[in-house]
């Protein structure tokens, strides 16, 4: 009875664990909810099992005494699947959040082209996992100059990181000390 109660543990197991892999590697979210239904109807079938048997119309599964091995290879498969999406996200992440953070300096008065780069917390286990730990925005100024006072002068270039490092920081919503910013010379 023991080992009946076993094998249909281990059968609902495997479904689930197969279906959870499965569901890893659909790329598009759509058809994950289908794919969650197929997996849905089979957990149900797998649970219902026993009694189809015992009614006869369903035969009793065999498990080959290697499961528990084959178990704990697509689970450490579907792990490793796993780490590799999250780290393929956090640098698509990390890449976008340079992009605004360009287009935000480009907005600035007196910027003329941006670029920029960012770096996202990668440890799963850091309370901040996912934030933003620093964005480095290079600009080239205007080749034209603004008028600050009644002289016309350019701002110095300590004036344009300012007010790009408080453009970025208050667009991104990240502390001001987490804003770098560097002035190309030769605007």
């Amino acid at each position: 009875m023991m080992a009946a109660i076993s094998g249909w543990v281990r059968e609902i197991a495997v479904v689930v664990l197969l279906g959870w892999v499965l569901e890893m590697l659909v790329p598009r979210q759509d058809f994950r909810r289908y794919v969650r239904l197929v997996i849905g109807l089979l957990v149900l079938v797998a649970v219902i099992r026993p009694a189809l048997v015992l009614l006869g119309h369903a035969r009793a599964p065999t498990f080959p005494d290697t499961a528990d091995g084959q178990v704990a290879t697509l689970i450490a498969q579907g792990k490793a699947l796993e780490a590799q999406d999250q780290g393929a996200s956090l640098a698509l992440y990390a890449q976008k959040v340079g992009e605004e953070a360009a287009a935000i300096a480009d907005t600035v008065p007196g910027v003329g082209g941006a670029s920029g780069t960012a770096e996202v917390d990668t440890d799963p286990t850091s309370p901040s996992y996912g934030d933003i730990r620093s964005v480095d925005v290079t600009v080239r100024p205007t080749g034209a100059a603004i008028e600050v006072g009644s002289d016309g002068s350019r701002p110095p270039p300590a004036r344009l990181e300012a007010a790009v490092q408080a453009a970025v920081a208050g667009g991104l919503q990240v502390a001001p000390s987490a804003v770098g910013v560097t002035v190309q010379e030769g605007g």
